[in-house]
């Protein structure tokens, strides 16, 4: 019975440290936030090639909302689809927008060349400008 007790705090400490460290109130749900920031994606680019350390400070972690053509789509194998917006990504930085897990079942309905309009986290620059948990917000035709 005491080892039972202690295993159950334990436990409920667990729990309850998990909950803190990954669903804590600095989570941005995308779908539910309105964008911040409307920019395109040349735009964003041009900030992050002028100044990284202000452009972190000015969208990282931020929602952005991000409108443009995509150059290329990609489904990793984990099943999750990437959009490239703004330039080529086999010829320049371009800004990586990986969609949230509600697109992976279904089959995506858009194709390279459509104009979109994506919600997503900044998270900062590796190669390109790195946009998370994305939602289509529009799509022109």
């Amino acid at each position: 019975m005491k080892y039972g007790g202690a295993l159950l705090l334990s436990f409920v400490a667990g729990l309850a440290t998990y909950g803190l460290f990954f669903h804590s109130s600095w989570y941005l749900d995308t779908r539910l936030k309105d964008a911040a920031i409307p920019i395109s994606p040349q735009d964003l680019i041009g900030v992050f090639d002028k100044s990284e350390e202000l452009s972190d400070k000015e969208y990282l972690n931020k929602v952005v909302s991000v409108s443009g053509i995509i150059k290329k789509i990609r489904k990793n194998e984990g099943d999750h689809y990437t959009l490239y917006l703004g330039n080529d990504p086999d010829q320049g930085t371009s800004v990586r927008c990986s969609l949230d897990s509600l697109y992976d079942d279904p089959p995506l309905f858009l194709k390279t060349g459509d104009k979109v309009t994506l919600r997503g986290i900044c998270a900062g620059r590796l190669m390109d400008i790195i946009l998370i948990e994305c939602i289509i917000e529009n799509q022109y035709s």
